[in-house]
């Protein structure tokens, strides 16, 4: 029998309307309670036979009015119907349900790239943890990512996305030897030499053509660039990742796909990033199943040990 579902309406909670009612009536009474205190006059408009020019009849205002925000907050907080669940908790949750995942709701956070945390998803195919989240960068574009941290007995890297106009510009073989020539400029010049010799060394295959793997319509559907073509030839033919890479480009677009060399260790981080917070099921749906299939196809044929080392 299959578990139930998760509504995706984002307007049920668990506290009724007459909870939520009443918090908003106690925090009207606490701002009135409030304002009160700032300026006790505030109570001749409706009692006009109180004398405010009496230093005592200001004082007791001012004395009640405190009481009765103290009282009035407390009550707001034991009344309290909760945070209401957004659209994006209640998509991955049931996403997460439907998968056999776990859900979380991580603590927000910020870095030099961006806002980090909210809803995650978290789950294991073919012994590889994967992680489904979201960030936001600096401008405030939001992107949703499948993360998955494999490690290869003999690994490559790849870079897959759409083919169109954007993409074509972005990862032409001119544009990235400009980069790279730039970074390797200010290595040369002792501006983080060393990390700087590494990543030139790691992203060069950006500049080098784009791979076709001998499928018309994939080859037409999208650009590809590696640092070893035989696997990457490998990894695309099999018809399960090709399948679920049209029926991802079908139902939502501007995703990538890559898989690059981790920093500081021997692992791969297998990525699978598109724009935006992404709540449509069946995006979600091959967005697990490309992830699923990959990683089933590099175990056959490139023996990952997930959390473990290369193998010798």
């Amino acid at each position: 029998m299959e578990s139930p579902q998760p509504s995706l309406d984002p307007s049920r909670s668990s506290s009724g309307p007459f909870r939520r009612f009443l918090h908003t009536i106690l925090g009207m009474a606490a701002f009135c309670a409030f304002a009160l205190i700032v300026w006790p006059g505030l109570v001749a408009l409706t009692m006009p036979g109180v004398d405010l020019r009496n230093a005592a009849a200001t004082a007791q205002i001012r004395f009640g009015a405190f009481a009765a925000l103290g009282l009035t907050m407390v009550a707001r907080m034991l009344v309290s119907p909760g945070k209401r669940r957004t659209k994006h908790s209640l998509a991955w949750e049931a996403f997460a349900s439907e998968i056999g995942g776990t859900f979380t709701e991580e603590k927000r956070s910020i870095d030099k790239l961006g806002w980090r945390g909210g809803p995650a998803v978290r789950w294991v195919m073919q012994g590889a943890p994967i992680r489904l989240s979201n960030c936001a960068d600096n401008g405030g574009a939001a992107k949703t990512n499948l993360l998955a941290e494999i490690h290869l007995a003999q690994g490559f890297q790849f870079q897959l996305f759409a083919q169109n106009f954007i993409t074509k510009a972005l990862m032409s073989p001119r544009l990235w030897n400009l980069i790279l020539a730039g970074v390797k400029q200010q290595a040369g010049q002792g501006v983080g030499a060393e990390e700087g010799v590494r990543l030139v060394q790691r992203m060069s295959f950006l500049a080098g053509k784009d791979l076709t793997i001998g499928d018309a319509e994939f080859d037409a559907a999208f650009l590809l660039k590696t640092d070893d073509e035989s696997r990457a030839r490998d990894l695309f033919s099999d018809a399960g990742v090709r399948h679920w890479l049209r029926e991802l480009n079908a139902v939502s677009k501007g995703w990538g796909f890559s898989m690059m060399a981790a920093d500081g260790s021997d692992g791969h981080r297998l990525s699978l990033q598109g724009p935006g917070v992404v709540l449509d099921p069946n995006a979600l749906k091959a967005a697990h199943a490309l992830m699923g299939a990959t990683i089933e196809r590099l175990e056959r044929r490139n023996a990952p040990q997930h959390g473990g080392k290369r193998a010798a």
